[in-house]
């Protein structure tokens, strides 16, 4: 347990340690001053500056008003900042390892391997990977960015299965009424989960492979799995 004075101390700012003009530091306070009833209080600490001192900090206020003007410049709605769930997430390291080694992840992932469209750069992604009636699918649950934009681009991308086994595919993106239908088909057979639907809300999705994998149904009505088609693109995959 820290006490009041040891938390005081980490949170001290010297001029050196905080930035901005003089104006915008907390005032140092002398050890002549006169105690204040507050200053009794346990946990009190007068080198904290205060919160409108910290939210009228100038950098603090050019850094919000420069990112909501870009996000306006661009378009960006205040939905489309509250789904920030759906931004492509760094591919996870670890599975990379335990995919080729055949160790088992939990889902059924395969390793992608896609050209970059503007580097040339090849890039390994771990993706769900959906066997359904002889087809082999992979779903973009992070909309089409990223390695599903490479995808759509190359064509083509090189599978490295559970256990390292590698084969070359060409990527056909299904169109999104023939997409929806597939999502429907594959996962009717479940139950669906309401409290799962209204904890994602209205846009997020996990891949339609790793749905079947644990029997869970979210979207019910055609118009939920067109939407769902739209947002989350799915390509098929065919050897070469």
């Amino acid at each position: 347990m820290i006490n009041g004075s040891a938390f005081c101390a980490a949170l001290a700012l010297t001029e050196r340690d905080y930035p901005g003009p003089a104006a915008a530091r907390p005032l140092a306070v002398s050890r002549k001053a006169s105690v204040s009833p507050r200053s009794a209080l346990p946990g009190y600490c007068p080198w904290r500056p205060s919160v409108a001192a910290r939210s009228s900090h100038p950098r603090r206020r050019l850094g919000r008003s420069y990112l909501e003007a870009l996000l306006a410049q661009r378009g960006v709605t205040a939905d489309d900042r509250r789904s920030s769930i759906e931004r492509p997430a760094r591919p996870n390291p670890l599975a990379r390892r335990m995919i080729p080694a055949g160790v088992p992840t939990g889902a059924p992932n395969i390793l992608l391997i896609v050209r970059g469209r503007r580097s040339g750069i090849e890039r390994t992604t771990p993706v769900a990977m959906l066997d359904f009636d002889g087809h082999s699918y992979v779903q973009a649950s992070y909309g089409a960015a990223g390695w599903a934009r490479n995808l759509r681009a190359a064509g083509e991308a090189t599978v490295i299965h559970s256990g390292g086994r590698r084969s070359p595919v060409h990527a056909i993106e299904v169109p999104s009424d023939k997409a929806a239908a597939i999502l429907r088909r594959v996962l009717e057979p479940y139950r669906q989960l309401d409290f799962v639907r209204r904890l994602l809300g209205s846009r997020v999705r996990p891949p339609v492979a790793l749905l079947r994998r644990y029997r869970i149904r979210i979207d019910d009505t055609p118009q939920d799995y067109l939407a769902e088609a739209r947002r989350h693109p799915l390509f098929e995959l065919r050897p070469a």
